[in-house]
């Protein structure tokens, strides 16, 4: 039996946008991923000054752009939102503080999401490793390549794998989730080690 499995796209070489390199200095980190059930998790860590009225925005073309949460930014301290319904597809995020009535933009992150299945797959900021989460499976994932190879493997521990990218690169390859109930495969797309587009 065969099911979709969700893949996301965290930000890579295609999927980095964003404001200018002086407005990206504000904020010294911005990173997204999947967070409980079927959420999106944003964190970041803004530089002075405090106290600026921040948004969390999304949008799927990068043209339109809806606020998802709003806070005051506090410089220094690391903050979290989740985005308990994300859109269905592709999604981009970024932050926007607002200081002496202009805007101050973060880098855009992506993130595709099929809502429809129970596991994600994304890059994380290390990029020898791909991150592989499960709402409700624990066992072993395979990675293998177009020749049916393995080349990776790594275990389910408490629904989430830590999984070696080493020959994790450019190519496809189908990502096999064996349980003792089941097994799971869905094939991902990578281009410069990041997710780029997930296939039945």
């Amino acid at each position: 039996m065969h099911r979709l499995i969700r893949c996301f796209l965290l930000s890579g070489v295609l999927l980095a946008f964003g404001g200018t390199q002086a407005q990206e200095r504000r904020f010294e980190s911005f990173d997204i991923g999947p967070g409980p059930g079927c959420s999106v998790m944003l964190a970041w860590r803004f530089i002075s000054p405090d106290n600026l009225f921040l948004s969390v925005e999304r949008s799927n073309d990068r043209i339109y752009w809806e606020k998802v949460d709003s806070c005051m930014a506090q410089s220094g301290t690391n903050n979290f939102v989740l985005d308990p319904s994300p859109t269905n597809g592709v999604s981009y995020y970024r932050l926007v503080a607002t200081e002496a009535g202009s805007a101050i933009y973060s880098q855009t992150k992506a993130i595709q999401i099929n809502t429809s299945t129970d596991v994600f797959i994304w890059k994380g900021k290390n990029p020898a490793y791909v991150y592989l989460k499960t709402l409700s499976l624990a066992g072993e994932v395979f990675v293998r390549d177009a020749l049916n190879k393995v080349v990776s493997r790594a275990a389910v521990i408490d629904f989430l794998a830590t999984i070696p990218a080493g020959s994790i690169k450019n190519g496809s390859f189908v990502f096999e989730i064996v349980s003792e109930k089941r097994k799971l495969r869905q094939r991902c797309n990578f281009l410069s080690g990041d997710v780029v587009h997930t296939a039945e």
